[in-house]
């Protein structure tokens, strides 16, 4: 265990700030409430350690007040927002945005904390599947007349492969993820795919196939876009040209059989292609309740492109249009933007989106140059453009912690993965 952990000389302090943030990283995909006091007691020790020791800091990496700014211009529309308690709760939240890239700027890691940063995010990545399988497979056996009966369908009466299509399967999709939202654990599991397709460990190979097994559980229609993504950087980054044509195909038809296999994929192309022939929207399905969530929420954006309706209004605009437009089944589950960047820009307008995308188009160009970086940033833009992942901590945490890193200027991980490419 005590390889998990950093020791940094004569600088407890620093090594606690990390260690817990390890700690906490190891947590998050089990459930977020463990996991929050560590990333508490991190930021008050690094608070603590970069006033102590007056650390200098690199003026290439002021674009990490990016995310602090963000958190300001949220606070600010405060002042246009009826719904207070709503806002003042999501601003509480996202405190990690505003602080953890600050103590960032001060407190800089090396290559072993990543390293044992990822590893910890993977341990807990493996302990959440096992933690689900064992409730999953808990939920679907019953005793009936003595007799020990198996089924995985939430409403019972389908069959096991029915049930996926139905999407009341124990062991799929939704269902699956007991504690934490799936689009939040396909997050992690794509990162990490980043991370250990460039760091070799051991049974590197059924790592990956109880990540990608994972993966195809949680069935997030976005994360196999991703990993439809990877497969084409495969293709154009690595190798020489045989070497793509050959192992990228190979990769590429891999992905594209793992999301045809996927029985909530035909279903998902069904539902859209048929979106137009629908008649009454009252009821819809979760894909065509995405459409529909989209559109309103650029009906509500041209209405107040400037300013927004404030971070504690957003989510109440759109329950009025959902119900002004009859979408009831919008409205009943009381659905947010389900995309960060239609989140932010109707929270507070303009500005504060321009300043959610400038590190991800710094992070872009970075990644030009580095296929592993590239490949990151792509996994967490697809995702924040299916969900709003500065609305959960879950998301909040990571996006705080792992965008500085990132976006880095002189960073141990993108130097080496870049020389590693170089290599190929």
């Amino acid at each position: 265990m005590k390889k998990l952990f950093v020791k940094l000389g004569e600088e407890p302090t620093l090594s606690l700030f990390w260690n817990s943030i390890l700690i906490g990283f190891l947590l998050l995909p089990i459930s977020i409430n463990p996991s929050t006091p560590f990333f508490v007691i991190a930021m008050l020790l690094g608070a603590f350690y970069s006033i102590k020791n007056k650390s200098k800091i690199d003026k290439k990496d002021l674009y990490f007040l990016c995310l602090p700014i963000l958190w300001i211009l949220l606070v600010i529309s405060l002042i246009y927002t009826n719904n207070i308690k709503t806002g003042i709760d999501l601003i509480t939240r996202m405190i990690p945005i505003a602080i953890f890239p600050l103590l960032l700027l001060y407190i800089r890691e090396n290559e072993d904390v990543l390293r044992k940063l990822f590893t910890m995010l993977l341990i807990g990545i493996l302990a959440s599947m096992a933690i689900n399988l064992f409730l999953a497979l808990n939920n679907s056996l019953s005793i009936v007349e003595s007799q020990l009966i198996f089924d995985a369908s939430y409403e019972g009466g389908f069959s096991f492969y029915e049930s996926f299509n139905h999407g009341g399967n124990h062991f799929f999709g939704t269902r699956f993820s007991n504690t934490i939202h799936p689009t939040y654990i396909a997050l992690y599991i794509l990162i990490s795919l980043v991370y250990f397709g460039k760091n070799g460990i051991r049974f590197k190979y059924i790592v990956f196939a109880a990540l990608l097994v994972y993966l195809f559980l949680l069935s997030s229609r976005a994360a196999l876009m991703v990993l439809l993504s990877y497969a084409f950087l495969f293709i154009f980054y690595f190798g020489d040209m045989k070497k793509r044509i050959g192992l990228g195909l190979l990769a590429l038809s891999a992905v594209i059989l793992f999301i045809f296999l996927n029985p909530r994929t035909k279903t998902f192309y069904e539902r859209i292609i048929t979106f137009k022939e629908k008649k009454n929207y009252n009821y819809t399905t979760s894909e065509q309740s995405r459409i529909l969530i989209y559109h309103t929420c650029m009906e509500l954006i041209k209405k107040r492109p400037i300013m927004g309706y404030g971070i504690g209004d957003a989510n109440d605009v759109l329950q009025e249009e959902y119900s002004a437009n009859s979408y009831l089944t919008l409205a009943k589950n009381q659905y947010n933007a389900h995309s960060q960047f239609f989140q932010t820009f109707l929270q507070a307008g303009i500005i504060a989106f321009v300043i959610l995308i400038v590190p991800i188009g710094l992070i872009f160009s970075k990644g030009l140059r580095n296929p592993y970086v590239l490949a990151a940033i792509i996994a967490i833009v697809i995702l924040m453009g299916f969900e709003s992942l500065l609305v959960r901590y879950n998301g909040i945490i990571f996006y705080a912690i792992i965008i500085p890193l990132l976006m880095r200027n002189d960073n141990e991980f993108l130097k080496n993965s870049l020389r590693q490419f170089q290599k190929l």
